[in-house]
């Protein structure tokens, strides 16, 4: 996989955003930053963007001690998506061709 460096901006904005979900100390904000920029330079170490992604990642998770900063937004869409649910059985129940609508 190529390494894009368009993906470097978007992964430290990544990090940003988890660390934000993780907790509100803007003191732990600005160590996961400063640990993440660090990394973020020796990029061309990490084989793809994935590969750095997890380990910038990790980073969050360490300072944070939050195991999945992003728990309560998957709950939140899955709930959304539960809801739709039934719209989408029904719906699905009057096609004639149902993979196709799908």
């Amino acid at each position: 996989m190529e390494f894009f460096l368009d993906c470097l901006p978007c992964l430290l904005r990544q990090v940003l955003e988890a660390s934000r979900l993780a907790t509100d100390r803007t003191e732990v904000h600005e160590q996961i930053m400063e640990e993440a920029t660090k990394i973020l330079a020796g990029y061309k170490e990490f084989p793809n963007s994935p590969a750095l992604a997890s380990v910038l990642h990790a980073v969050v998770k360490k300072q944070t001690g939050v195991a999945d900063p992003y728990h309560e937004v998957k709950r939140a869409n899955i709930q959304e998506a539960l809801a739709v649910y039934p719209f989408l059985q029904s719906f699905l129940a009057e096609q004639t061709d149902r993979l196709y609508w799908a």
